[in-house]
């Protein structure tokens, strides 16, 4: 999660016995300097996300660029001052080494600080990825470990188009995603007119913490919350009583709600959560919000929200797609929720073929998923007055996705969000409400996003809930304008 391959260093050479940092030279002899700088920025990215972490109040902006002129640094420099004077905390390296060339030790210490912060902003030009093979390395692995972030949802990318040009001469790993980057082109502007970069994030009007409230914030509102799934009532409410006083963070309102799901009525667990949703939780507060209410057996409620999340890249989508498949069968919905452990089995089976390292809680989910597919895929072939009342057991599948192998009923449709199965007539669907595409009209499939036609040999990605930065799970809206270069959040 957001580490790269010098991580498998930090035990072995990094650190002593006693879980120190060993002196810089010694470390460097063995492995040379750069898997050493590596090593330790992995390191520090690591302690950082072992951590809870709160959104930031105000947001972190994390700017990543090349040195590569004094005018580039100086107008990197410009535009950090700007966005400081707009209410933002920026990291710029220029900025905390103005006089000097830090040593490795303090480049990775202030570079792993990304792992803390809610947006990358990545300023490209022709020469951003470099020449000289030290630097083309050291943006490479940055920007992996940048994308590895973003993929599992921790933290946004910005992009900043400063020259054109910029693309034939950068490696394939520094490109925008379509669908879950923002993309700001200066491009044909002034040299120094960032106002677009200045509309895009708005003024920061939101709560201002120093980084130990925000630290106390994140720790006592994980304690109430895993205090509240482990029922223990005195130590849930101690945390939350501790975390009173930020009462307008995510964080406050997230537990709060998991308190009344776990304590206190379903009614005002709900009240509360869409008071949560209204402000636009993270991807990361989403999914402890979905798990709280889920644990509570508020399945119907949590199940848009899973939904939501299972359409993009992050931690919590193999969790959701198991907790998914339960609702539906719980449900009646059997063959929906057949399609979600087929995208489970598929994934993680893959992931398990190629060797990759294990993960405790994937191959637990993977043993579950294939268990309790074949379970339902018995009752759904078998013939009998069960499937009279099986809400989609009449949607008898004919077609299967080449990707996930989840499959549908050409004769029927599905939700354009969460997959879930629905006859013909039906306009809505009866788990999320989004819209019911007839499956001749299903340009890709709805458990896997993924495009039923390749391209080139290519699939294309869709998403029904935008993630880039001033959309839904944006730490950026609704603080960001939705003028000319902000999208406008989602209804």
């Amino acid at each position: 999660m957001g580490l790269g391959g010098e991580s498998r260093f930090v035990d072995s050479h990094l650190l002593d016995s006693a879980g120190r940092v060993r002196d810089w030279d010694v470390v460097a002899e063995e492995i040379g300097d750069a898997t050493a700088q590596f090593a330790y920025l992995d390191y520090e990215l690591r302690e950082h996300l072992r951590k809870p972490m709160a959104r930031g109040y105000p947001p972190k902006l994390f700017i990543s660029y090349r040195r590569e002129t004094p005018g580039h640094v100086a107008w990197c420099a410009d535009l950090a001052r700007k966005l400081e004077a707009a209410g933002y905390q920026v990291l710029l390296d220029a900025l905390t080494f103005p006089e000097h060339n830090p040593s490795p030790a303090e480049l990775a210490r202030f570079v792993g600080q990304f792992a803390k912060t809610d947006v990358a902003v990545i300023v490209l030009t022709p020469a951003y990825a470099g020449t000289e093979d030290e630097m083309r390395r050291w943006l490479f692995e940055e920007a992996q470990r940048i994308t590895s972030l973003r993929n599992t949802g921790m933290l946004e990318i910005v992009w900043i188009i400063r020259e054109s040009g910029w693309y034939e001469d950068n490696p394939a790993n520094a490109a925008p995603h379509e669908i879950l980057d923002a993309v700001i082109d200066l491009s044909d502007r002034a040299d120094g007119d960032v106002g677009p970069v200045l509309e895009f994030f708005g003024q920061y009007e939101g709560p201002r913490l120093s980084d130990s409230e925000q630290d106390q914030l994140a720790r006592d509102a994980n304690s109430c919350i895993l205090a509240c799934r482990e029922r223990d009532q005195l130590a849930a409410a101690a945390g939350l009583d501790a975390i009173r006083s930020y009462r307008d963070t995510e964080e406050y309102r997230i537990a709060n709600a998991g308190y009344h799901a776990a304590f206190g009525s379903a009614e005002e667990a709900i009240l509360l959560a869409e008071e949560v949703r209204r402000n636009n939780p993270t991807l990361s507060g989403s999914a402890a919000l979905a798990t709280s209410l889920w644990l509570a057996d508020l399945d119907h409620y949590t199940f848009r929200i899973m939904a939501e999340i299972t359409e993009s890249p992050s931690l919590w989508r193999a969790q959701f797609h198991y907790q998914m498949s339960d609702i539906l069968a719980r449900q009646n919905l059997v063959r929906s929720a057949i399609n979600q452990l087929s995208w489970l089995v598929k994934q993680l089976g893959s992931q398990e073929r190629r060797g990759a390292d294990p993960d405790e809680r994937n191959e637990w989910l993977l043993s579950q998923a294939r268990e309790q597919r074949a379970k339902l895929t018995r009752l759904a072939d078998t013939p009998s007055p069960l499937g009279l009342w099986m809400a989609d057991g009449r949607l008898e599948p004919d077609q299967q996705c080449e990707n996930c192998d989840a499959r549908y009923c050409s004769a029927g449709g599905a939700c354009a969000l969460c997959g879930t199965l629905h006859p013909t007539q039906a306009k809505a669907c009866w788990m999320c409400g989004e819209p019911v595409l007839l499956w001749a009209n299903l340009p890709f499939c709805p458990v896997c996003r993924m495009s039923f036609a390749e391209d080139n040999g290519r699939r294309t990605a869709y998403s029904i809930i935008p993630r880039d930065p001033g959309h839904r799970f944006s730490v950026l809206w609704p603080q960001a304008n939705a003028g000319t270069w902000a999208p406008a959040p989602a209804e």
